[in-house]
């Protein structure tokens, strides 16, 4: 029985022809990613066009709709090598989405800046509603492609923004599956569902940062300050704002960014259903006392043949 559906304009000819396959899903800021792998001289035959959209699933379970955007040939022994984002994608790229731009952006709101930059892309965009509201100063985009433009607006706020199926969303850790309209997903995983050897949990350095300090100076005042927020160990930010808003709230959303990174918990999976980015998992059955309690999903990784699959996951948890 195949473990992986892909549905699409010249899909039907291939999937016989599927030997191997990886899909990545992750809550950071790359977009999800889907390679396949036909063998043999008639994989060859069928070469799908760029932009091409397949819909993918995996033991029953929808993973998104995907988009053909690099296809390789290897020659001896043929085989075909797609690679499919979620991103907006064609080799005509009439929207520009690939291209680096130069231009400014008027004081606004969250969502009017991810709205301006990604709509004209043909995405429906999605801000979360406790950002969508934040103010922006005066914003520069510098020969940053909009992808790379908002991804840095994003880190201002210790939000992530990631093109999924047809949308864009911008939205704090644990928010984007919800944005999405996707219910968040709990899933259990006992001693029977890993591979042995492969379990492990990483534990943070005993020196962390409790503290930031965020310099600020107004060049048309001549003000100056520096904003801490927490308490001793800190951490200095090497950028200068512009002024002391700016500077606490990058300050707060790099604390938050440490307190997030605790205890990771890594490991290779039998094949199993509810795995995704941002699920809630927790661990049955292990002896460690520290495996015990909620843990959130960063990554997983799918990959197999067309009748059975694995999965490498990557967890973490506050200290």
């Amino acid at each position: 029985m195949d473990v992986i559906s892909i549905k699409g304009a010249g899909a039907a000819e291939l999937k016989p022809l599927l030997t191997n396959w990886s899909l990545t899903d992750s809550e950071g800021m790359q977009a999800d990613r889907l390679t396949l792998t036909f063998s043999g001289s008639e994989s060859q035959d069928h070469i799908p066009a760029s932009g091409t959209e397949w819909s993918v699933t995996v033991d029953g379970e929808h993973r998104g709709v995907f988009q053909i955007s690099a296809i390789s040939e290897q020659l001896h022994p043929a085989k075909l090598v797609v690679q499919l984002t979620p991103a907006k994608f064609s080799v005509e790229d009439k929207s520009g989405f690939k291209e680096p731009r130069r231009r400014t952006f008027p004081p606004a709101t969250v969502l009017d800046v991810v709205k301006a930059v990604m709509e004209p892309h043909g995405y429906e965009v999605r801000v979360s509603p406790e950002l969508a509201s934040k103010p922006t100063d005066h914003l520069n985009q510098n020969e940053e492609t909009d992808s790379a433009f908002i991804a840095r607006l994003a880190s201002k706020h210790d939000a992530i923004a990631k093109p999924i199926d047809h949308m864009y969303v911008f939205g704090k850790r644990g928010s984007l599956s919800t944005l999405s309209g996707n219910a968040q997903r709990s899933v259990t995983i006992n001693l029977q569902d890993v591979q042995k050897n492969t379990a492990k949990i990483a534990h943070p350095s005993n020196v962390r940062f409790k503290g930031i300090k965020a310099e600020w100076q107004t060049p048309e005042t001549g003000n100056s300050g520096t904003e801490i927020i927490g308490t001793e160990p800190y951490y200095r930010i090497r950028e200068v704002f512009k002024n002391a808003d700016e500077a606490t709230q990058r300050a707060e959303a790099k604390l938050a960014e440490f307190n997030r990174k605790g205890q990771k918990f890594t490991a290779t999976l039998n094949g199993k259903q509810g795995l995704f980015a941002e699920s809630v998992m927790n661990l049955e059955g292990f002896h460690s006392p520290r495996s015990k309690g909620n843990w959130s999903i960063e990554t997983v990784t799918l990959s197999g043949t067309r009748t059975a699959y694995t999965i490498q996951v990557e967890a973490t948890r506050p200290t």
